[in-house]
């Protein structure tokens, strides 16, 4: 029935992102004990359901990590668009949670700038590209770095 391939369509985007969620602590956990971040002075993890929100400075440190990988691709301008876009959710006046939600958004983008573009998940880069460019505290930093980002995924 519709309603259950609807169903099974946000179980699947569910798992998706859960899977997404649980990659992304793993290579925090690592870069952690590798040293490349440093632990923040006071971490607060807010649990809703199974998923925690994870400190900023954390998501911060890993964003700066892959921004410095995409500059050494010699994606510059896209590098660049990504930095403001992060200076500006960093200063916004937004909630705490809102902020971490638009930073883990932004690293998700930054992730799948480095993943080969026929492995990239189009729906959820989709989303993520909608959030972004309506949150009305990032909306103006949007009209510079949206074009660059949705260039640089085909997206029109």
């Amino acid at each position: 029935t519709e309603r259950g391939n609807g169903i099974r369509k946000v179980e699947g985007k569910h798992n998706l992102i859960s899977e997404s969620v649980k990659r992304r602590v793993k290579i925090l956990q690592e870069e952690l004990r590798m040293g490349i971040l440093q632990p923040a002075t006071e971490t607060t993890i807010h649990v809703k359901g199974d998923v925690g929100v994870i400190n900023t400075g954390i998501v911060n440190g890993s964003i700066q990590i892959k921004l410095a990988q995409l500059k050494k691709s010699s994606q510059l301008e896209l590098a660049e668009a990504f930095t403001r876009l992060t200076e500006v959710i960093n200063r916004s006046n937004i909630s705490d949670e809102k902020k971490s939600e638009q930073l883990e958004n932004v690293e998700f983008l930054v992730t799948q700038c480095e993943t080969p573009k026929e492995k990239r998940n189009r729906g959820v880069i989709n989303s993520i590209v909608n959030s972004i460019s309506t949150a009305a505290n990032i909306a103006t930093i949007w009209e510079y770095a949206g074009p660059i980002i949705l260039k640089f995924f085909g997206i029109n």
